[in-house]
């Protein structure tokens, strides 16, 4: 109090002013530094990574009706398989164009992820969504299942696809770029 005084009265002014401007230049830098930052255009991205897909179902004996060479089996089964890829590229490039970034987590330039396993039966209908690994950040873990349930309805499943229902295992990533 006595310093406040003297400062007032002219002894110690100078001093006094210089050490009030570090403090407030000191205070407003770290507690208003991301909030007065400019906006900074953001990309969210959703990588996609371990796909979990159950076995397909048990495929009947050929009879002499229906013989097929190997090398049509071959790449039957790798069309069903570039197509069920192409299927969950197109379903988590749905969860992308709804995912937000969660408010608080943006005011504090906060970054993590988030492992989703999700289940959908053949009609495209959710079974079972769940976080596997969620982030230390519970804005992330709502934004995630909250942005699955945004982007319904999923397409079923295309016709060629034998199973009656796919788990898919992804990495929902929150960064600020």
């Amino acid at each position: 109090m006595k310093f406040i005084k003297y400062a007032l009265e002219g002894k110690l002014f100078f001093p006094f002013l210089v050490f009030i401007s570090i403090l407030s230049s000191f205070l407003l830098m770290a507690n208003f530094s991301s909030t007065t930052m400019p906006k900074v255009k953001q990309r969210h991205t959703i990588e996609m990574k371990n796909f979990l897909v159950p076995p397909a179902k048990p495929v009947s004996p050929q009879t002499k009706s229906q013989k097929t060479t190997s090398q049509e089996n071959d790449s039957s089964a790798a069309d069903v398989q570039s197509l069920k890829m192409l299927y969950l590229q197109e379903l988590v490039a749905q969860i992308e164009r709804v995912k937000r970034y969660p408010e608080y987590e943006k005011r504090f330039n906060k970054e993590d992820k988030v492992t989703v396993q999700l289940t959908l039966e053949r009609s495209g209908r959710i079974k079972k969504l769940e976080i596997v690994r969620p982030s230390r950040f519970s804005g992330f873990n709502k934004e995630a299942t909250a942005a699955v349930r945004r982007a319904l309805p999923f397409r079923a499943f295309p016709e060629p696809l034998p199973e009656e229902e796919i788990t898919i295992l992804f990495h929902m990533v929150f960064r600020l770029s």
